[in-house]
């Protein structure tokens, strides 16, 4: 047993690579909550929440495809937006950064259930099962599990961070008796520690009585971008960003729920 042990150990230092844990389960687990969702407008609650969200008037086949541009525009024409912390909100229509659109990936799909990829035969999801509304949920929970590129080996990889790469599974732990994140490992975690509370709600400290948001947070998919994200994809006043500003919502929404503890 002490020779397995030893074994098993010296093989783990010498790993060449690791990947994110249970990836594919990830997106299997939130496909299935969202068909027991009221955003499912086939499931028990019928659609009476798709219609308040608007989201009736969505093409099933791809929810936020960018309309009256062209296939091969900046981006391709469904992507999302990732804004830092302290992009502008003190006007109607602020400019979108360029760095800050991210186009989907073949990444992204290749971790769904086999009927939503790419290629997947054509049956009831139809000919893009990739872009439809439970599919940007999907892409949401498979992004937040990212590390950095540098240890992915082989196609398909993720797109790279546009600020340059970093580990976001980091800022999935909080120990709730020392109040801290991810223990020091020093050969491993080099990276800044968040708490997974503050990392989730994007605020300085998410147990304080005050109500103070992260600036300069590095994760641009916390609860607080979901609420502007989707504030933004009511008010803008061109279809282009409404629709990327909705994405991003669904994005930030997945993202924040799983980054639990």
């Amino acid at each position: 047993m002490l020779k397995k042990s030893i074994a098993l150990s010296i093989s783990l230092c010498f790993c060449g690579s690791l990947s994110a844990w249970e990836v594919d389960t990830h997106a299997w687990i939130m496909l299935k909550a969202f068909e027991r969702s009221n955003l499912n407008p086939n499931g028990r609650a019928g659609d009476a929440l798709v219609k308040r969200l608007g989201f009736d008037r969505l093409d099933p086949q791809a929810a936020y495809q960018i309309p009256g541009i062209s296939l091969f525009a900046v981006g391709g024409r469904n992507k999302y937006f990732d804004l830092e912390g302290n992009w502008d909100q003190s006007i109607s229509n602020p400019p979108i950064p360029s760095i800050a659109i991210r186009p989907v990936s073949d990444w992204e799909h290749s971790r769904f259930p086999e009927s939503y990829r790419l290629n997947a035969a054509i049956g009831t999801l139809g000919p893009t099962p990739q872009l439809r509304l439970e599919s940007w949920l999907m892409r949401g929970v498979v992004r937040e599990d990212d590390l950095s590129t540098s240890e992915f080996i082989s196609d398909p990889i993720p797109d790279a961070d546009p600020r340059g790469d970093f580990t976001r599974v980091f800022g999935h732990f909080y120990d709730p008796i020392n109040n801290d994140g991810i223990p020091d490992v020093p050969l491993f975690i080099n990276e800044v520690k968040v708490k997974s509370i503050n990392w989730a709600l994007g605020l300085d400290d998410a147990l304080s009585p005050s109500f103070n948001p992260t600036l300069s947070r590095r994760n641009h998919f916390t609860w607080l971008d979901a609420r502007r994200a989707y504030f933004k994809a009511l008010t803008y006043q061109t279809s282009a960003a409404t629709t990327s500003t909705t994405a991003d919502t669904l994005e930030s929404e997945t993202h924040c729920f799983c980054s639990r503890p």
